[in-house]
């Protein structure tokens, strides 16, 4: 109690219900504001590449690859199981660099892709396995058929890049598939079921938003 001032029980009372009052409000206000968003990144189409390769009668693996895409990530890079991952392919950017070859993947009896326009990935669950890598679990959505699917990803630098000047972030990654799963079972005794897929992405933070199937 101040000296010379009376205590005043009244005066007491209102002086700590206003200050449980602003207290409440302020832990309110804590708990309704959403949690920090993360940040938002957009495949740099001319350093991403998404290329698929099987057996090719035994006597060798051919590659192809996508040539246009879009999509982007979420990423945490201190709390990776926080990410999340969406990817969106034109199945008719297929390249195998062959005219013939390409035809041929992109008829009915393999890609189908103008029944089938798009294949679709959507991560589901990000599990770090270490501090720079992680296991991506998703569906894939190809010929209409959606599996689950898994990717092992590597986180290979997250900075600003030296000559755009934006924050960037750098992976590789790799997955199996069986195309017999989707449906594409034509040919699997001369074409392998197994098919290996590679990725190496660059997203971009700030990149102004791409057109969809952004050829590079």
């Amino acid at each position: 109690m101040v000296p010379g001032i009376r205590s005043n029980p009244h005066v007491s009372r209102m002086v700590v219900n206003r200050w449980l009052a602003a207290a409440l409000t302020a832990v309110c206000a804590f708990a309704a504001s959403p949690a920090q968003a993360l940040d938002e990144y957009r495949f740099d189409p001319v350093h991403t590449q998404i290329m698929f390769s099987t057996s090719h009668l035994g006597f060798s693996n051919p590659v192809g690859r996508f040539l246009k895409f879009d999509g982007g990530f979420r990423f945490d890079p201190e709390a990776l199981e926080k990410s999340s991952v969406t990817l969106t392919i034109d199945a008719a950017s297929l390249e195998m660099g062959d005219t013939r070859w390409n035809k041929a993947l992109k008829a009915k009896q393999y890609f189908n892709a103008v029944a089938y326009p798009t294949i679709h990935f959507q991560s589901t669950a990000i599990k770090p396995t270490d501090h720079d890598t992680a296991v991506v679990e998703g569906e894939l959505t190809l010929l209409g058929v959606t599996r689950p699917v898994t990717v092992n990803v590597r986180v290979n630098r997250v900075a600003i890049h030296p000559l755009t000047g934006k924050q960037t972030a750098g992976f590789s990654g790799t997955a199996k598939l069986k195309r017999s799963d989707f449906g594409m079972t034509s040919a699997l005794t001369m074409v392998g079921d197994e098919v290996s897929i590679t990725l190496e992405v660059e997203g971009v933070l700030d990149i102004l938003e791409p057109t969809p199937f952004q050829a590079r």
